[in-house]
């Protein structure tokens, strides 16, 4: 159950994360270098992506670390839950302001 836990909240933040992504690259990325946007699924790929290189060092720490399932799985959650309803808001809300005030 815990896996399944986690699982969710992974997809969750992939989901949230190419949202953000999508706006941020639209409002910083695309309008600065004349690009074009990149599509909320094109978002999600490039995250996943960049993803799979910094897995290794996530899996490391975790194979590493002496602490029990259960404490692993709070420290998981709870990570996982930080990003999803605090760090991608505020990454977004920065973003905006920023966006409005430089563009």
């Amino acid at each position: 159950m815990k896996f399944l836990i986690l699982i969710g909240t992974g997809i969750l933040n992939m989901l949230a994360g190419g949202f953000v992504l999508s706006w941020l690259w639209r409002w910083f990325v695309a309008d600065r270098f004349g690009l074009r946007g990149i599509s909320y699924g094109e978002a999600i790929g490039l995250l996943y992506v960049v993803g799979v290189f910094f897995l290794p060092m996530g899996v490391s720490n975790a194979v590493n670390t002496e602490k029990d399932s259960d404490e692993r799985f709070v420290a998981g959650l709870t990570s996982s839950l930080t990003l999803l309803f605090i760090a991608y808001p505020m990454m977004l809300l920065f973003g905006f302001l920023w966006h409005k005030v430089l563009f």
